[in-house]
């Protein structure tokens, strides 16, 4: 059982922080790991992989959904982040960032348009061997929590 919860930002907002296993499931799980005492990131935690076509998944109940996360200083140089986001398993969208040589605190990766209110699931794939996926959290807007 996770320690880290989904965490009310606002009357309408939630946050589903990475370390929420009981929200997230990380596949394949061996190939994720945490890491805490990130000072840029929300609840000082971060979930990594570097794993092509790895994936996260998170099922929740809202009306929009956005991904943040963390670019920087451990990805090899020349290396670009460039993952995908698949919702309500439609086609993915994939997003690129340029290699960067500073770390940024929770970056917007990815946030859905308006969606009906209800029951989501989102999937979020690594697209690139060479860089690191680093999930800080996932927000959800008009939210009952989040659900598995």
């Amino acid at each position: 059982m996770s320690i880290f919860r989904t965490v009310q930002i606002n009357p309408t907002t939630f946050r589903i922080d990475d370390w929420n296993t009981d929200a997230i499931a990380y596949n394949p799980p061996e190939q994720w790991f945490g890491q805490s005492n990130a000072d840029t990131a929300f609840q000082k935690t971060m979930t990594i992989t570097r794993g092509m076509n790895n994936s996260a998944t998170v099922t929740f109940v809202g009306s929009k959904v956005s991904v943040f996360g963390i670019i920087g200083l451990i990805n090899p140089p020349n290396a670009p982040h460039i993952s995908s986001y698949s919702l309500d398993k439609t086609a993915a969208k994939t997003v690129t960032f340029p290699p960067s040589a500073a770390s940024f605190k929770s970056i917007k990766f990815y946030e859905s348009e308006d969606l009906p209110h209800g029951q989501h699931t989102l999937k979020v794939t690594n697209g690139h061997a060479e860089s690191y996926l680093m999930i800080d959290y996932f927000e959800v807007v008009d939210g009952s929590g989040s659900m598995r």
